[in-house]
């Protein structure tokens, strides 16, 4: 048995018994969703394992200490951090949970959304048969749960490159009924670390001058190269577009050091503009 399959035996034993609201379907349903949508981001085993405990603290007798002898301190305390202190009341739990995420690190922020995506899946399939009803069955308000939300979205934003945030932002629209445009939600600041993220420079620092144009339906990241070489990425909910323009000759390093960075679409023909969606895999 491995450590997945470790902890899964675990969450099966804890969350016994457990249904899901309305649905009535084991609740350990919601833990193997959790898992599969952080494989499908690349999550690592680690993480997996936290996304198969997240709620064991909060919901079941599982402890800190049961945790952290089977699984480690690190686990134990990611979990930790993902259960909300449900002694406090609705709105302050709230918001001290996302205070405590949106301080942690990219992984327990990823089990986190992870978590969101799965709910919200879940409460659009009754919300379907049951209409406005289902509010009745939460502890807050369908403004108060909206909220919750919502200042998640805001928490979670250092996962916005994984598809499983442009995942979150669908499917809050779908629910919620509001417009949203997730690159929006960012700071020019958080904008130009996605960019460093997507792009990443080998520590090789190419790209000299970043300028961000927002726009209703997408936001545009120019940026240029010490080359004089431009790279212009068009984000949107969907997929991130890259095009380059050549603005003058550059170095046989250069070139062999962008395809090094960028792959095939640098190697042919630099010198003419390239559309593709190269970068779509990091929002699939």
């Amino acid at each position: 048995m491995n450590n997945i399959e470790k902890a899964m035996a675990y969450a099966t034993e804890k969350h016994q018994n457990q249904t899901r609201k309305l649905t009535g379907e084991p609740y350990i349903n919601h833990i193997k969703d959790v898992a599969n949508i952080l494989i499908e981001n690349g999550a690592n085993e680690e993480t997996i394992i936290v996304g198969i405990l997240h709620d064991t603290l909060e919901d079941t007798s599982a402890t800190y200490n049961e945790i952290s002898k089977m699984f480690g301190r690190k686990i134990a305390n990611m979990v930790k951090t993902e259960s909300e202190i449900k002694s406090l009341p609705y709105k302050k739990r709230k918001a001290e949970h996302m205070k405590r995420v949106g301080e942690a690190d990219f992984e327990t922020k990823l089990v986190n959304c992870a978590d969101k995506v799965s709910n919200l899946k879940s409460m659009i399939a009754i919300y379907s048969k049951y209409g406005d009803n289902i509010w009745n069955y939460f502890h807050g308000t369908k403004e108060e749960i909206m909220w919750y939300y919502t200042i998640a979205l805001n928490a979670l934003k250092d996962v916005s490159n994984k598809k499983v945030y442009y995942d979150f932002c669908t499917l809050y629209k779908k629910m919620f009924n509001k417009k949203l445009l997730y690159v929006n939600l960012l700071t020019d600041k958080e904008i130009i670390k996605l960019f460093n993220r997507i792009v990443p420079q080998n520590n090789v620092n190419w790209f000299t001058d970043i300028k961000i144009h927002r726009f209703n339906d997408h936001v545009e990241i120019i940026a240029w190269s010490i080359c004089d070489y431009q790279l212009t990425l068009k984000l949107n909910n969907h997929v991130a577009l890259a095009s380059t323009t050549a603005k003058s000759a550059y170095t046989k390093k250069y070139i062999k050091e962008m395809y090094k960075l960028f792959g095939i679409p640098f190697k042919k023909d630099c010198e003419k503009e390239i559309k593709n969606n190269f970068l779509e895999q990091f929002f699939n």
